[in-house]
C-alpha cells in the first residue's frame, strides 16, 4: 500500500483523495479477508459499527458506500469492547442473591510475580480463514 501511495502522489493525486482510497482499502479488506462476505445483503439493513478505526468520519463513509447502508456507530465505538468485558465482569462476579463473590484477583503487589509466554504463528481453526494468531499462556503467580 505504501509505494501505491507515493506512485499516486507522484501522480498528482490529491492528499484527500489518497487517505479517501485508504479509507475504502480498509473497509475492502474487512470484508474480503474477515468475514469473507460474499452478498452484503446478508447483513441486513441494520448494522452496528465498532473499533477504534470507526471513530475516523472517513471510514464510516467508505463503510457506508462499500456495504450500502448508514451503518450505526455507538458514542464511543473504540471502547465497546472494554465496556462489554466489563458488564460481563459484573454480571459474572453477582451470585443469585446480587452478592459479590470472592474475587481472586492477585492484587497489585501480585502483578510483580506475574509471568506469560506467548506462542506467534498459531493458526486459528474456528473458521475457515486459518488466520495466524499468538497465544498467550499465563503461568502460576507465586505467592510470597
Amino acid at each position: 500500500m505504501n509505494s501505491s501511495i507515493i506512485t499516486e502522489q507522484k501522480n498528482g493525486k490529491q492528499t484527500s483523495d489518497i487517505l479517501a482510497g485508504v479509507c475504502r482499502s480498509i473497509i475492502e479488506n474487512v470484508f474480503t479477508k474477515v468475514p469473507r462476505i460474499p452478498n452484503l445483503e446478508q447483513l441486513g439493513n441494520r448494522i452496528v459499527v465498532q473499533g477504534g478505526t470507526f471513530k475516523n468520519d472517513a471510514v464510516l463513509r467508505a463503510f457506508e458506500q462499500y456495504a450500502g447502508v448508514q451503518p450505526l456507530r455507538p458514542p464511543f465505538p473504540g471502547e465497546m469492547g472494554a465496556l462489554g468485558i466489563a458488564l460481563l465482569t459484573l454480571k459474572d462476579s453477582l451470585t443469585a442473591g446480587d452478592q459479590p463473590k470472592k474475587s481472586t484477583f492477585i492484587g497489585i503487589e501480585g502483578l510483580r510475580d506475574f509471568t506469560y509466554t506467548k506462542q506467534p504463528g498459531v493458526v486459528c481453526t474456528i473458521c475457515a480463514n486459518l488466520c495466524s494468531r499468538t497465544v498467550v499462556a499465563f503461568l502460576t503467580v507465586s505467592t510470597k
